[in-house]
């Protein structure tokens, strides 16, 4: 059953995809297909590689602290002040619409509403406009594409075994195309750089510059397709978790009686219609025929331009628990589990706003200076409010109250995980053994991402470093103090996942394990050896059986194919060289003849010419499988000179019946040792 994992766009809002891919991950999913469109290519591409893929996608996501670790300004920018920089990475979308739409020769028609909330002077608008009129694009991707080019390896990409489809749109064509894990297009297979297309897939128009892919210009896939499910069913894949970036459905807004035109132009293409993509990109009107699982949020922790490393982390626990809601908790048509997955869902969106809510108070309680009040122009320097703490306290409180009602509510049993699911030990040669390993993970984490007890007791992330180490430790600030206290401790755990036997259901494989307890996170090994000893296949099952309360025996299933090979002659070495001696002398040498085959090998005569021999040689002689003897050879010259000759071994061997060994020698006479007589003189 091919799985498939499709990623969508979203920029900045990735991180929700990388949640639910680790959550995935620990639950043994493995994909064979990965299809992603904008920074669903640069998540997929990243998982494209196999192994350790995704933790080095990890690394790249919590290394970033600013927006300036994505995306830089275009150089039409060198120079705009930093609130129209600021204004720029929370309202780029709605600059679409006042470039495209709003903005005349003369003057800038800019929406009424964002003078008003930014105040933004009228000589910025002009400036700005003036720099990006001739421009490609806003931003580039360089901070991205020096991070891909030092973490992505297309060779890991093209040699992981898994089919990849990056989306992008042509420019000139204006057609959807896709390139694949060779780096090339699926519709004429065109060659091209894999660590371009990603890019190329990434780059949102008029944001982000096109990509020259070919004699092409790219953009965005997601201008035609944000959620590429369909690519992957046509890869092959029965089984797809689509991970959407960004929730469905449009926020309401109020009465448009009295709105302008740009009021409804900007609603229209910056929301209606985006939605309206992703609809049609998520749910087809005859669905997808196919077993298509969609992770999505209920609420957007960020936009697709913000990267903070506190919403990074917040949108990555939320992407955690949608998709082990979904692989755990999926109801299917069942009525009781749907309550279920209802109230862990939500349980699972008001953790992650309760989360936000205290990361943005937490600004206030550090005194420091939002990306909002920058691009308004503030020039007030907020003090740290002791006030501010004691309800990020409380707030930290009722969030322990939160996650551990979910953890209970998804249960804090063992999880038995096997990786992989079955195995394949392929042709082995009679008569020898092969071993392989599953490996047995307590991927217990009641629904949660790992270290949920810091949710409480540690500030959240933030790109500026916090007053005090935790947020119970003494604070004091010019407004007054707050003293310090013991955060509570976790009041639930998980439990140890007890292997309680293993066994097969056939005696040609054997089973040694290296772990019986194991505490969440742990692994064992249950090490299987097939001996093979008669041809055929064989197949059989490993059964794990364990404390697991919802798979109580994991059932590995297990093949192999035994091949008998036909006699395989080998010699070494080919070339005996016996050196130099005198006459009537004798000097031995050691020649090995293997069998490498897994038939019984027949030496069926020697031929070898004086002065070389062998020693007690007597034929047939015969050589078991994968054995080995060894022949004594001897060069005994009588008279002095150069010895050449070849042996000739045959054998019952179907492809080499006669074997040639080179022998050579040298006989020459020993040193003249007699002298004058002791005592002469000359």
């Amino acid at each position: 059953m091919p799985v498939g994992i499709v990623l969508s766009g979203g920029g900045a809002m990735g991180d929700f995809e990388l949640g639910a891919l680790v959550a995935l991950y620990n639950r043994g999913v493995r994909p064979e297909i990965v299809a992603g469109t904008s920074v669903g290519a640069i998540n997929g591409a990243a998982i494209a590689q196999g192994e350790g893929g995704l933790s080095q996608l990890q690394s790249i996501w919590f290394s970033l602290r600013s927006n300036s670790d994505m995306y830089l300004e275009d150089v039409s920018l060198n120079g705009v002040s930093d609130q129209v920089k600021a204004y720029l990475s929370l309202s780029a979308a709605h600059l679409i619409v006042d470039l495209t739409l709003g903005m005349g020769p003369l003057l800038p028609l800019w929406p009424i509403g964002d003078l008003v909330l930014y105040a933004i002077p009228i000589a910025d608008l002009y400036d700005l406009f003036n720099r990006v009129k001739a421009a490609k694009s806003l931003f580039n991707l360089n901070p991205i594409r020096a991070k891909l080019l030092a973490q992505l390896d297309a060779n890991k990409v093209k040699n992981s075994g898994i089919k990849l489809r990056l989306a992008m749109v042509s420019l000139e064509s204006g057609k959807l195309r896709f390139v694949d894990e060779q780096g090339k297009f699926t519709d004429d297979n065109t060659q091209v750089s894999l660590l371009d297309a990603v890019l190329a897939s990434a780059s949102i128009p008029f944001i982000f510059p096109p990509v020259k892919l070919g004699s092409e210009n790219f953009v965005d896939g997601g201008v035609r397709d944000i959620l590429p499910i369909q690519v992957a069913l046509d890869a092959g894949a029965d089984h797809v978790y689509a991970i959407c970036a960004s929730r469905a459905a449009v926020d309401p807004a109020t009465s448009f009686d009295n709105k302008n035109l740009l009021d409804i132009a900007m609603r229209a293409a910056t929301e209606i219609m985006p939605d309206q993509v992703q609809e049609s990109n998520t749910n087809p009107p005859r669905g997808w025929g196919a077993n298509v699982r969609i992770i999505q949020p209920e609420v957007n922790v960020n936009n697709s331009m913000t990267i903070d490393p506190g919403l990074i982390r917040i949108a990555f626990g939320y992407g955690y628990m949608r998709a082990a809601d979904m692989v755990d908790a999926y109801p299917g048509n069942d009525i009781f589990k749907l309550f279920r997955f209802l109230a862990l869902s939500d349980l699972a969106r008001k953790i992650t706003e309760k989360r936000k809510a205290i990361w943005d108070l937490e600004y206030d309680a550090n005194g420091e200076v939002r990306l909002s009040a920058v691009a308004k122009h503030s020039q007030i320097r907020p003090v740290p409010d002791p006030n501010a703490l004691r309800m990020v306290r409380a707030l930290k409180l009722e969030l322990k109250a939160l996650v551990e009602q979910r953890q209970t509510d998804f249960g804090l049993g063992p999880r038995a995980t096997p990786l992989p699911e079955k195995l394949d030990f392929g042709k082995v040669t009679v008569p020898s053994s092969i071993s392989l390993s599953v490996q047995v993970r307590n991927s217990a984490d009641s629904g949660m991402p790992a270290g949920v007890s810091n949710l409480w007791t540690q500030w959240e992330a933030h790109d500026w470093e916090p007053l005090t180490a935790t947020p119970w430790d003494f604070f004091n600030s010019v407004l007054g103090s707050v003293p310090a206290t013991t955060p509570p401790s976790p009041t639930v755990s998980l439990t140890d996942l007890f292997l309680t036997s293993v066994s097969l259901s056939n005696a040609a494989f054997a089973a040694s394990t290296s772990n019986i307890f194991l505490s969440p996170g742990q692994s064992a090994f249950v090490t299987i050896t097939f001996h093979a000893g008669v041809a055929g296949v064989q197949h059989g099952t490993l059964d794990i059986a364990s404390n697991d309360p919802d798979r109580p025996v994991l059932r590995i299933p297990l093949t192999a194919e035994a091949v008998v090979l036909p006699p395989t002659i080998a010699v070494s070495p080919q070339l005996v060289q016996f050196g130099v001696t005198g006459p009537q002398k004798k000097v031995r040498r050691s020649l090995a003849v293997t069998n490498r085959g897994s038939s019984a090998l027949t030496i069926s005569s020697i031929t070898i010419a004086p002065p070389f021999k062998v020693l007690n040689l007597t034929v047939p002689l015969s050589v078991p499988p994968l054995g080995h003897i060894s022949l004594q050879l001897e060069f005994s010259p009588v008279a002095v000179g150069n010895f050449a000759a070849t042996m000739i071994i045959q054998s019952n061997d179907p492809s080499r019946q006669q074997v040639s060994v080179r022998l050579s020698g040298r006989a020459v006479e020993p040193p003249d040792r007699t002298g004058p007589p002791r005592g002469s003189g000359r």
